[in-house]
């Protein structure tokens, strides 16, 4: 009777130590996950705008819009923008239709295209660095990178 008590009161011992265990690794794991988000997240805006440019390079061939998301932007509004000088001297922005794709906290992606349609530029401004890279859709690719200011 005492063996049995011993072995169940052992295995009783077993499992709840391995179930702590466990809950530690989990807590370990989740401590290790948010800091390696966190990095991530500060390194996001570089990799997304590395990823971008080189999905641009490689579907240059692929220059009509297929997508109506984004809104169109004057000459005016463009002008207010601190990119809109450069752009101006890298492409020829009064002959192009601008659309912008995305503006939000972290970079202003535009588009430019031509009368038919047909995309012929894009620009991604960073702006906590002040980076403005200028894509050309043609055989040219990346015209543009450089912190501007």
């Amino acid at each position: 009777m005492k063996k049995i008590a011993l072995v169940l009161f052992a295995s009783m011992l077993f499992v709840l130590g391995a179930c702590s265990s466990n809950d530690d690794n989990d807590n370990n794991t989740s401590t290790e996950e948010n800091q390696d988000e966190t990095s991530d997240d500060e390194n996001a805006i570089d990799n997304e705008d590395e990823t971008e440019d080189q999905a641009d390079n490689n579907s240059g061939d692929k220059a009509k819009d297929d997508s109506e998301d984004g809104e169109k932007a004057s000459t005016n509004e463009l002008a207010d923008f601190p990119e809109y000088e450069t752009l101006v001297n890298e492409i020829d922005v009064d002959t192009l239709e601008a659309k912008i794709e995305t503006d939000n906290q972290n970079k202003r992606v535009i588009l430019y295209a031509d009368d038919s349609g047909e995309k012929q530029y894009k620009s991604i401004f960073v702006k906590k660095k002040d980076r403005l890279k200028i894509i050309h859709f043609d055989d040219d690719g990346q015209i543009f990178n450089e912190v501007i200011k």
